[in-house]
């Protein structure tokens, strides 16, 4: 038996289990996880009055489409990657509010087959791993640069009210 069949079985499996959750939009996939991103913007109204078209539009780059947004419910707005833009995604998001509160946060939680990557590499590869850390790291710091400059766009997209969200709620 390949000795590299096992580790790519349990990787591609996950991979495939969490691309099925996230096109799926399960809500506990988007609003529980490991946040490697957190901005918090002060906006009344919370979640339930942010309107997806001008968050869409601030996700945009020139390197990238748009963010694919859905509202989950009045408190959740998920967000994720529409599809491998040239590069695999480290994290899925989460616009979360509270009645309560008056902010909005922002989250980005890293995805589960970034882990379930690290941990066959430091399973299998074991003593090899520290070969194969800088690379897997600078990997990791590429990708999180990309998706945090987009994540930050999407937060400051919601400091402020845009005309159309104005109109609905007067």
């Amino acid at each position: 038996m390949n000795p590299l069949l096992l580790p790519l079985t349990i990787v591609g499996a996950a991979v495939i289990l969490e691309i099925i959750i996230s096109w799926r939009w399960t809500p506990s996939y988007f609003r529980f996880g490991i946040p490697i991103f957190i901005r918090r913007m002060e906006r009344a109204g919370g979640a339930a009055g942010v309107s997806i078209a001008p968050l869409e539009k601030s996700s945009t780059t020139a390197t990238g489409p748009p963010f694919a947004f859905r509202q989950l419910s009045p408190d959740l707005i998920a967000f994720r990657e529409r599809g491998f833009n040239g590069y695999v995604p480290l994290m899925r998001g989460a616009i979360m509010s509270k009645v309560e509160e008056p902010f909005v946060v922002v989250a980005g939680f890293v995805n589960w087959s970034a882990i379930v990557v690290a941990i066959v590499l430091l399973a299998f590869l074991r003593r090899g791993v520290a070969d194969v850390a800088p690379y897997f790291l600078g990997v990791l710091a590429i990708l999180y640069l990309i998706q945090g400059v987009r994540f930050y766009r999407v937060a400051s997209a919601l400091r402020e009210p845009h005309p159309e969200e104005k109109v609905s709620s007067a």
